[in-house]
């Protein structure tokens, strides 16, 4: 039984980061009750969602030229929601990193994962 919970819990936990029937559409979970989080390459749009007891976070970092990491804005949104906002990815083809968290009771971010995928 151990074994099993922990399992899920580990599942429960990990980010999933895979392309849907449109490409560059990639999708994330993250934390306790599948915080979860959305980059659509197609329309440059990051959207978070908060599970049934706390808010979501996601945020986009696009690699530059010079191998650092630029921080598009976060997107937060409260428990039971979900919230999109546009970031403009001006480096096509980058490499990006999608960051999903929950947000703790005082806002601050928790649980998070990170997964680095291919930009289209």
């Amino acid at each position: 039984m151990k074994i099993l919970v922990g399992a899920a819990a580990m599942t429960a936990s990990m980010i999933l980061v895979a392309p849907s029937a449109m490409a560059g559409d990639m999708f994330g979970y993250s934390g306790l009750g599948a915080t979860t989080g959305r980059y659509d390459d197609s329309t440059d749009t990051v959207t978070a969602c908060g599970n049934d007891y706390h808010g979501g976070y996601a945020q986009l970092k696009v690699q530059q030229a010079d191998g650092s990491w630029a921080e598009k804005a976060p997107v937060r949104t409260g428990a039971r929601t979900c919230y999109s906002e546009r970031r403009d990815v001006q480096r096509e083809n980058a490499m990006l990193k999608l960051v999903i968290c929950q947000l703790g009771d005082w806002g601050q971010t928790q649980y998070c994962e990170t997964k680095t995928f291919s930009g289209a």
